[in-house]
């Protein structure tokens, strides 16, 4: 019995182990696989079918749901398309179970192989990305295979019979027994997998291997309502979406479960025949009943996670998706267009809105905390390969983190300690910040939008704050009337801090424009 019990345990480690290889596979690689399902991210239902062809893929809904996160953060898709694409994952997973029930388990081994050629012998990252992928499905389905030959055993001492049929006849138990199981390994799939093994030795009824099921359904909501509440906002409203989504199919299932064995028993089914049967049905059912009300499911997950704005809190940065270049950077966009609009907010309060200039305090750190937050996750991205766009994007937006650096880190460590109303009242320095604001606003606005009327409006505001520093940089070196008194140390500060601002503002408007004209030549040479 204890080689048994071993048995399982290795069975279950490769199984988890296969499922893990194929989600870090799928996020690592790229190319045509991602593109072809991205596309499918996108409508009315396809969002639904992008959820189960990646569950299927990976073999965990688990990087279906990450990716509905990061889509919906960068806008490419709404709240109601990520609650369809984690109702397909869902699908998926029972699918992923009708697989690995069958026969083809047995394969395991010769896709073991397989997988080790595509790994090894081809040259393209790619084939040997699509490798480690099918590396992953060959483990989990060894996995299957060992815990199968592990279950023997142990089922062949007569008190762990006696125990498995004792809790097999009561329902409740049972159910919890799969939910704590589920909560604590993180992977229904694995739990139900177990089951099946135990239900082909006879020792589970009907009953109980539906219990089961329900109850590991359930238990994978443990872990995506954890990682979701302790997420940013749109996984704080997906988990709890998920969370929802789960507990109600479950409760319609639960309501047909007296019903079922006799449909088992005139479709014939054994019992872990018609376990399996019962967890694809409850795959359908769950989408069937609930996906259509997915607008009605959205607006509650809405109403109990309202928008909150705290500048210091990224609101787009996705750590679990930071190996899939493509929608990170995507991301990091999105949180960059973010930083700069607090950017411009703080100089708008500190020029034109002097009422307001006690939240600048705040305001000063956390932008600065929003901006280390940025950086830390640029750094994670890995380098993308063999995609030219991608490699541009991210050459970009170190080139736009470098310049947002200078603003940040000025607003930080040198205006923060001025005091500055009685120096920004200063008449001579008016011009000079009209100018700065302005240019400030367009060089935003061109970094969001690419626009190259906005680009040219921008310089010509680089400009007149170039004149206009100019003068007053003058001004406070000679100061012959000693106009500027004391404060004109402190003005020379601001100057300086501006005038990095304004080189930062001008190199990131630089930098795009290239970008933009490259762009520009190659489609025209296409």
């Amino acid at each position: 019995m204890l080689s048994g019990f071993f048995t399982v345990l290795g069975g279950l480690a490769l199984f988890l182990f296969g499922v893990e290889a194929c989600r870090q596979s799928f996020q690592e690689g790229g190319g045509r696989l991602h593109r072809t399902l991205f596309k499918l991210a996108r409508g009315r239902f396809m969002p639904f079918i992008f959820g189960t062809s990646l569950t299927l893929l990976s073999q965990s809904s688990t990087i279906a749901t990450s990716l509905a996160i990061g889509f919906v953060d960068i806008g490419m898709i709404r709240l109601t398309e990520a609650i369809l694409v984690m109702s397909g994952a869902s699908l998926g997973g029972g699918l992923v179970i009708l697989l690995i029930s069958r026969n083809i388990v047995q394969a395991g081994p010769l896709l073991l192989f397989v997988s080790l050629l595509l790994v090894r012998l081809p040259r393209k990252a790619e084939v040997r990305n699509y490798g480690r992928i099918l590396q992953g499905i060959a483990l989990i389905f060894l996995g299957m295979l060992a815990i199968q030959a592990g279950v023997v055993p142990i089922v062949e001492n007569p008190n762990i019979r006696d125990l498995i049929l004792w809790s097999s006849q009561n329902f409740l138990l049972i159910g919890f027994v799969a939910f704590l199981l589920t909560s604590l390994i993180q992977n229904n799939t694995a739990v139900v997998a177990i089951a099946i093994s135990i239900a082909g030795a006879g020792l589970i009824t009907p009953t109980a291997g539906m219990a089961i099921v329900l109850g590991a359904h359930i238990g994978s909501t443990t872990i995506i309502l954890i990682s979701g509440l302790g997420g940013k906002l749109n996984a704080r409203r997906l988990g709890m979406a998920t969370v929802v989504y789960k507990l109600l199919g479950t409760l319609v299932m639960a309501c047909a479960v007296p019903f079922m064995p006799a449909l088992f028993r005139r479709l014939g089914l054994s019992v872990s025949s018609s376990l399996v049967f019962f967890q694809v049905l409850l795959a359908f059912v769950n989408a069937l009943a609930v996906t259509p009300f997915s607008s009605v499911l959205r607006r509650l997950c809405e109403l109990l996670f309202p928008a909150v704005r705290n500048p210091a809190e990224p609101a787009y940065l996705n750590a679990q998706l930071q190996n899939v270049p493509a929608v990170a950077l995507a991301l990091l966009s999105r949180e960059l267009v973010r930083l700069s609009n607090f950017l411009e907010a703080y100089f708008q309060i500190l020029f034109s809105h002097p009422s307001e200039r006690r939240r600048l305090p705040k305001l000063q750190e956390d932008v600065w905390k929003l901006f280390r937050e940025c950086r830390k996750y640029f750094s994670a991205i890995p380098i993308p390969q063999g995609a030219l766009a991608l490699r541009r994007q991210h050459f970009n937006l170190a080139i736009t983190l470098s310049s947002l650096e200078m603003m940040a880190s000025g607003i930080h460590f040198e205006l923060s300690r001025l005091w500055m109303p009685d120096l920004l009242e200063h008449g001579s320095i008016g011009s000079l910040m009209s100018s700065f604001l302005s240019l400030l606003r367009h060089s935003f606005r061109f970094f969001v939008l690419g626009d190259k009327e906005i680009a040219r409006s921008a310089r010509i505001h680089i400009e007149n704050f170039r004149a206009s520093e100019n003068r007053l940089s003058y001004a406070l070196l000679l100061d012959l009337d000693r106009e500027y008194g004391e404060n004109g140390r402190e003005l020379m500060i601001i100057l300086a801090v501006l005038g990095r601002a304004v080189y930062a503002a001008e190199q990131m408007l630089e930098n795009l424009e290239h970008d933009e004209s490259r762009l520009s030549s190659s489609r025209a040479m296409e």
